[in-house]
């Protein structure tokens, strides 16, 4: 499991050193809620599966089902605890993150809810409320059901799938 813990917070540090840099470069492809999404679950898959390897490896080329389950989930816990401490710092120290957060979101709200046909009114009214809401989202408090809401789903889902796939096969000799 020690392995779960250095893979996951090495994830965790490239993660935010990506939001970091790439926050001021691509801000939709990190305040956007799809694409952090897909791009963290890609990172923390990565880092899973690496931990669970070299896991298997120390054990001889042959992990059980329920050790490569806790791997894969305490790499995620210390991924999602680096990342969401981080985020929180980063939207509270730089001077542009909430500023950018805000008008990405609000973005993409109004393009959806136009989209989806919602009247230019109820589409503004949404608008007005994000400002008021979306800051909100950034308290400590939300930041720790973050950590501990995001281990049951996706965290739990992605170290099932990983576990299954890495005890599954055994290492191969060359």
């Amino acid at each position: 499991m020690k392995n779960g813990l250095i893979y996951g917070l090495i994830a965790g540090v490239l993660y935010m050193i990506w939001v970091i840099i790439g926050g001021n470069i691509f801000p939709n492809l990190i305040y956007g809620s799809m694409p952090i999404m897909i791009i963290s679950s890609i990172v923390v898959i990565i880092f899973m599966a690496l931990a669970c390897q070299k896991e298997k490896t120390a054990l001889d080329g042959s992990i059980q089902f329920g050790e490569a389950f806790l791997t894969c989930l305490m790499t995620y816990l210390v991924f999602n605890i680096v990342y969401c401490i981080g985020f929180k710092f980063y939207v509270d120290l730089s001077p542009t993150a909430m500023g950018t957060f805000l008008e990405t979101t609000k973005e993409s709200t109004g393009e959806m809810l136009t989209m989806l046909g919602t009247p230019e009114d109820e589409v503004y009214k949404a608008m007005e409320d994000l400002d008021e809401t979306l800051p909100l989202f950034f308290t400590w408090k939300n930041t720790l059901l973050s950590i501990f809401g995001g281990l049951v789903f996706p965290g739990a889902l992605l170290a099932l799938i990983i576990a299954a796939i890495t005890s599954k096969f055994p290492k191969t000799t060359v």
